[in-house]
């Protein structure tokens, strides 16, 4: 929860097309039903499912879109890394950062980018020396945010078929039949055969 409110201060945009990303499965969501099953009718409770699968759905959709905005621009955190460890290239660049070492850099770049905070930290990127820091720290970034926008969208499709199992019971079926009515071919054979009772010879 706390980092939906992280992107909603820091990402905006993210936030809007989350939202429309969400009503738009929503919407799809009960157009793909209903075309499915024609001859039946949404009830109360179908439509208290999907709005519950709407906020759900917004929810997951705001942080995929957040998490998508951010794995975009992790190369500009791999530059900023690059800028911070700068100055120990000049003195010592083979020198391999400690536990300790790697969590204040890792502070220092979370710090001018509070939303990184949420996503990773120093313990991922131990290890390495002081030119390797920065790839280290974007390829742990880029790790991080693909499993996390899969498991976001894992969410999202068990959300949208436990709603449409829900959906699909709690509808109201027709049992009206649209087939056309056939006529009874003994009725005209009766008409058809009063003529003939008629010219029976004496």
């Amino acid at each position: 929860m706390s980092a939906l409110f992280e992107i909603l201060r820091y990402s905006t945009g993210s936030v809007l097309l989350g939202i429309l990303f969400g009503l738009a499965c929503l919407a799809l969501f009960f157009f793909l039903i209903k075309g499915w099953y024609k001859n039946a009718t949404f009830t109360p409770v179908s439509y208290i499912v999907g709005a519950v699968l709407g906020i759900l759905l917004i929810f997951q959709s705001i942080l995929i879109c957040g998490s998508v905005s951010i794995y975009r621009s992790i190369s500009r955190y791999e530059m900023i890394a690059q800028e911070m460890v700068d100055a120990y290239l000049a003195y010592n660049p083979d020198r391999v950062f400690t536990n300790s070492e790697t969590n204040a850099l890792t502070q220092d770049i979370i710090s001018n980018n509070p939303l990184l905070s949420y996503y990773v930290g120093g313990s991922e990127i131990v290890g390495y020396n002081v030119s390797q820091y920065p790839k280290a720290l974007a390829d742990a970034c880029r790790t991080y945010f693909r499993w996390y926008i899969f498991r976001r969208v894992m969410w999202s499709l068990g959300f949208v078929i436990v709603a449409a199992v829900i959906v699909i019971k709690t509808m109201e079926h027709s049992q009206q039949s649209h087939r056309p009515s056939r006529t009874r071919p003994a009725s005209r054979t009766r008409m058809g055969a009063r003529p003939a009772s008629r010219t029976r010879r004496r």
